[in-house]
């Protein structure tokens, strides 16, 4: 039951921030709540480069600052921290050190964790999706494709953000006497 609870809690944030959330975008969601942002780094230089072209982009400030999506991770949006004038190297350590986190979690067992939260998702009227995502997110294995954000979701929210352990969000938060 308290599972449930954080389930809704956060579908409640995101359904919120992104009313036209495909299941898709659900999925990018539920995953970088699971694993985190370690699939992202390979390369810390190609991280930086990426990091700041992101932040050079007209940026949608509109979103909170931290985003929780579980216990252990949450999306720090690059909009409000550029509006903010913070700087970008603690926020690059801090992914970076997100990105070093163990995963406790199998990816191969995503697939099969993945179809019941997909099920939950459409039963509670939290995901939209569109027919064709509707039956490639429900065939297992999940599709690689579906671990980003549906082409609905990028061109109405312009999604820029990082994945943070919540550790590291409270080291920044703290440092910088953030709000969120």
């Amino acid at each position: 039951m308290k599972h449930e609870r954080q389930l809704h809690l956060i579908a409640d944030v995101e359904r919120l921030l992104h009313p036209e959330a495909r299941l898709q975008d659900w999925c990018k969601l539920f995953f970088q709540a699971r694993y985190g942002p370690g699939h992202m780094v390979s390369d810390a230089d190609a991280a930086h480069r990426m990091l700041l072209g992101e932040l050079e982009d007209d940026l949608n400030t509109g979103e909170p600052l931290w985003q929780p999506i579980g216990a252990d991770y949450g999306r720090l949006h690059l909009g409000p921290w550029k509006a903010q004038g913070l700087p970008t190297e603690p926020l690059l350590q801090a992914f970076l050190s997100s990105a070093a986190v163990p995963v406790v979690h199998d990816v191969a067992a995503w697939p099969a964790d993945w179809k019941p939260l997909a099920q939950w998702l459409m039963r509670e009227g939290f995901a939209r999706p569109d027919d064709e995502t509707r039956v490639r997110v429900l065939s297992l294995p999940v599709e690689s494709s579906l671990i980003h954000h549906s082409e609905a979701y990028r061109r109405l929210y312009n999604p820029h953000y990082r994945v943070l352990f919540t550790d590291n969000w409270i080291q920044l938060k703290m440092r910088y006497n953030l709000g969120g």
